[in-house]
């Protein structure tokens, strides 16, 4: 299960993911980034990873192709903070490949 939202707040672009990001789901995400409009992609627009409880190696890897290109990564607890800084420090242009990997990202796993 997995939920998209955006929010079109000022000033900036909400997008507040919740559940697992993995396999369909990565490709959905990648849609809706590429179709929100340019004059709000790649600025202002926050990434509210808070709610996720999983991802695959796809899931972050286009996690890091968002924030490579503009997108400001946000959450909350250990985990998720310690994802968002591997990312945000190792974000070159990337495209998602084929999972070989997870990442349970939800403190205590399940």
């Amino acid at each position: 299960m997995f939920r998209i939202t955006i929010h079109n707040e000022a000033p900036a672009t909400r997008v507040v993911l919740e559940g697992y990001l993995t396999g369909p789901y990565v490709e959905e995400l990648q849609r809706c980034w590429q179709t929100l409009p340019c004059s709000l992609q790649p600025h202002s627009v926050v990434v509210d990873l808070t709610e996720v409880a999983f991802m695959d190696s796809d899931g972050k890897l286009l996690l890091a192709q968002m924030h490579s290109q503009g997108a400001q990564l946000v959450g909350s607890g250990v985990m998720t903070t310690a994802l968002i800084e591997e990312i945000t420090l190792t974000a070159p242009p990337v495209s998602p490949t084929p999972a070989t990997d997870t990442v349970d990202i939800k403190e205590g796993g399940f």
